[in-house]
């Protein structure tokens, strides 16, 4: 042990290269296991377009019953989603953002499918299914684009 006083004597030991390896393998490992932990926020945009999609066709084509139906189905939807969401414990860079625009957008043509739909094209299958295809659109290409996670390439 050198006692001569100097910063070199009390300095820490360099880390060796297996050390270096192991630290970037440990992070690397982080970064996926984080990249892995944040896919539940693309299957809850999918879920949601997917039902959306659904819920739009059954409120154009369907009965006073299959409309109630349909927007009980969405109610159940909305609440076992919130609660899942909830309990997720990563939260992905932007993807707040990204849920406000697309269910922002969603809304607008959700409701201009309904009050077109409704007052002009009840019941017409050519107005409907590309009506709901529109307004699933915003959900299902915000679950469909990749969100960045910081920290992994």
């Amino acid at each position: 042990m050198d006692t001569s006083g100097s910063a070199a004597a009390t300095a820490p030991t360099a880390p060796t290269a297996a050390y270096a390896r192991r630290q970037l393998s440990q992070a690397g490992s982080a970064g996926s296991d984080l990249a892995a932990r944040g896919r539940w926020f693309r299957t809850y945009l999918l879920a949601f377009g997917v039902e959306s999609l659904v819920l739009v066709v059954l409120l154009g084509l369907g009965g006073r019953g299959v409309m109630v139906a349909a927007m009980v189905g969405w109610g159940v939807l909305v609440a076992v989603m919130a609660g899942w969401a909830s309990r997720q414990r990563v939260q992905l860079t932007g993807a707040g953002r990204r849920l406000t625009v697309a269910f922002a957008a969603w809304g607008v043509l959700y409701g201009l499918a309904l009050v077109i739909g409704l007052s002009s094209a009840p019941g017409a299958p050519a107005f409907w299914v590309p009506a709901a295809v529109v307004v699933a659109a915003p959900l299902l290409v915000a679950a469909m684009v990749p969100l960045p996670v910081r920290g992994v390439r």
